[in-house]
């Protein structure tokens, strides 16, 4: 009995600390602020001074709201009890703060002693307005009227901000992905890791009712991966077990990505070359291996026969690509498959003719286009070389088979797209450019026309820094124009797993 008490006893204290955390994370968001009007010894000399200052310091930041106190100001400013006293008072403050749906309130003294002005800013926390940062400077009156003094009390702000131990928060999470409330404006990049961490405890002085303390758990760390003006998204990399990172939870550590390392490459700017950026760059090429699997389909007609037939493909491919700069490389690749050939014969019904295969060969240089100096960024790749294509079947004039060959000089034209995480999508477009062909053991004939098409669409995930899986259709048009009536087309389509190995 007393143990099952514990247990329970526990549990509550568990259930209710987790709690405790989370309504500190929002108790202290620190999302909304507002200004006071200014109090000085010199009849409000410094107000005008003290709101251009203060709007234009807020205007540039996206971590707070501001809310506009001027209705409020004015109504202190009319009362019978000295504007000095009203904002030294807590309960005028709560209200004030609770009106405006301010978390926060600036207040701001200036004295004149002797020669110099003393300025005093505090950060004051509703609903019981502790403090939670004072910044105190001096100036002389030669500052008066010029922008130093300006500069100085936006410079005050900041230091009143840095008073704070974390510089935002998590502002939203699906899933993986994280939101944060900074970005560019704060220094973030694509590649910082931020720490984010939840308030577990925030001490208060008795009697200066000063935040003296804060204390911090932390909840894990995300890895940024786009970057606005105002915002920046995250993917979670890790997380503390018993923890999870969510909404209003702090941003204590920036750690900035390491300095890139690897190729160079050229962006879309003219004579722009920038190093390329991930966590990852190989600088050699790749290797990959891919499988055929699909089916293969040949039509022969010569105004009086038609012969068309088809089988199952099995076979591979390998490729390679040697890098020469960031944007220049050098690519191989042979391919080779077979299959059981089927044919029907003007009309007949279908046939075994034998066992046909196909085989490739490809050389080519390529260029890229990189849209971002992410390595694995969207990117656009242009492609010139030389491929050769061979379809053999047995050799059989009654049956219209032999073997076909195919040569030419191509273009090509493709791309790469991220489109979440570790996932995206290639597609590749090649044109045979200057083209020949050539047909035996079926008819006799000069090769008057030469079709030579093909094209790649599919998929691919980055399972490891080194190694992608991909998946996707290659598909082959050939045609041979054989004097004026005859013409043999080939058309593969074909299925292919890969994975390639990058060094």
């Amino acid at each position: 009995m007393h143990r099952a008490i514990i247990f329970l006893f526990g549990w509550i204290l568990l259930i209710t600390g987790a709690q405790a955390g989370s309504e500190l994370d929002r108790r202290y968001a620190l999302k909304t602020v507002g200004y006071l009007r200014a109090w000085d010894n010199v009849d409000g000399l410094f107000k005008d001074y003290i709101d251009r200052a203060y709007k234009d310091y807020f205007e540039s930041q996206s971590r707070f709201k501001v809310r506009d106190l001027a209705r409020a100001s004015s109504l202190l400013n009319q009362s019978r009890i000295a504007y000095r006293s009203l904002i030294d008072d807590p309960s005028i403050l709560e209200q004030i703060a609770r009106k405006m749906d301010a978390e926060s309130l600036i207040r701001t003294r200036v004295y004149k002693e002797g020669p110099e002005y003393r300025f005093v800013l505090e950060w004051l926390h509703a609903p019981k307005m502790n403090v939670l940062g004072k910044v105190s400077f001096r100036t002389g009156e030669e500052s008066l009227g010029s922008v130093s003094l300006d500069e100085r009390l936006k410079q005050g702000l900041s230091e009143l901000v840095s008073k704070i131990p974390f510089v935002g928060q998590v502002t939203g999470r699906d899933d993986g992905w994280v939101t944060t409330n900074i970005g560019e404006n704060y220094s973030i990049q694509k590649g910082d890791t931020l720490i984010i961490s939840t308030l577990e405890e925030v001490k208060v002085h008795p009697l200066l009712k000063e935040v003296v303390n804060w204390k911090f758990n932390e909840t894990g760390r995300i890895k940024i991966d786009t970057v606005e003006d105002r915002i920046a998204f995250g993917k979670i990399i890790q997380e503390t077990p018993n923890y999870k990172i969510a909404s209003f939870q702090k941003i204590t550590k920036r750690i900035a990505r390491k300095p890139d390392e690897g190729l160079k490459v050229e962006t879309g700017t003219p004579g722009d070359t920038v190093e390329l950026q991930d966590d990852f760059k190989p600088t050699i090429g790749f290797g990959g291996f891919h499988l055929w699997l699909g089916k293969f389909d040949r039509t022969y007609s010569d105004g009086t026969n038609t012969a068309a037939g088809s089988g199952t493909v099995f076979g591979f491919k390998t490729d390679a690509q040697l890098w020469l700069t960031g944007n220049w490389w050098g690519e191989l690749s042979f391919g080779y498959g077979f299959f059981g050939y089927s044919q029907s014969l003007n009309g007949a019904a279908e046939s075994s003719i034998g066992n046909g295969s196909i085989m490739n060969f490809q050389m080519a240089g390529a260029y890229a286009f990189w849209l971002t100096p992410s390595f694995h960024g969207p990117k656009i790749i242009t492609r010139l070389g030389y491929r050769t294509l061979n379809f053999s079947l047995p050799s059989s004039a009654s049956n219209f088979t032999g073997e076909t060959s195919f040569g030419s000089v191509f273009i090509g034209v493709g791309g790469e797209l991220p489109i979440r995480d570790h996932f995206g999508a290639v597609m590749r477009l090649d044109l045979g450019l200057i083209k020949s062909g050539t047909q035996s053991g079926f008819v006799a004939g000069d090769t008057t026309g030469v079709t030579d098409v093909s094209f790649t669409v599919g998929g691919y995930y980055r399972w490891k820094q080194r190694l992608v899986i991909q998946v996707g259709f290659e598909v082959y048009e050939n045609g041979l124009d054989l004097g004026s009536t005859s013409n043999v087309s080939h058309q593969s389509v074909l299925f292919v797993p890969s994975l390639l190995y990058y060094l």
